[in-house]
């Protein structure tokens, strides 16, 4: 959003993730894709037809699969970006090889957005948008579980996809963690 206030930008999600970027403040929409029908032609095929109604200039294809490669190429931007993934890559206009693994999944994916200028910021956050029923919510959930206002609560996401070994810790690191964690009078 930075390197470009004033585009339309919109993120082709899963539809079940679609609502954690409802409120995102750097997008302009939304377009939520049923990874269940994936395999159905009819769907992936209709959903191209409505990317192109957007007549998107740049399609950024973080997913790096042939789905995306295949969809990149069915939006019919001008450009697309992506990494060649040496199977259809090659259908994007710009793309990188996906040669380096031991980085961490936010750093991998700016690698794409470096192509366009756009250079990792290693102080930049993920963030969330809660909806004010969102956190009404959440904090329902931690009174109910006796963890209320005051508490010192930790999430920890213990395991990702094995596909990305380097989004995923050791057992015992989370372990150890946990025993620091607690020590601290943290739950």
């Amino acid at each position: 959003r930075e390197k470009y206030p004033d585009a339309k930008i919109y993120c082709l999600v899963g539809r079940n993730s679609a609502i954690l970027l409802q409120k995102c403040p750097y997008i302009n929409g939304v377009i939520p894709f049923d990874l269940e029908k994936r395999k159905n032609i009819g769907y992936v095929l209709s959903i191209a037809r409505a990317l192109r109604k957007y007549q998107f200039d740049q399609f950024i294809d973080f997913q790096n699969n042939r789905l995306s490669h295949w969809l990149a190429l069915l939006s019919w931007p001008r450009e697309s970006y992506g990494f060649d993934n040496g199977k259809w890559g090659g259908w994007l206009t710009d793309k990188i090889k996906n040669d380096v693994t031991a980085i961490g999944p936010v750093e991998h994916q700016f690698r794409i957005l470096k192509m366009l200028g756009i250079n990792y910021n290693k102080n930049a956050q993920l963030g969330l948008w809660p909806s004010d029923m969102d956190v009404e919510h959440v904090q329902n959930l931690l009174d109910s579980e006796w963890l209320g206002h005051g508490k010192n609560i930790v999430g920890i996401n213990l395991a990702a996809s094995e596909k990305w070994g380097t989004k995923n810790w050791p057992v015992e690191h989370i372990a150890r963690l946990c025993d620091l964690l607690a020590a601290e009078n943290m739950r």
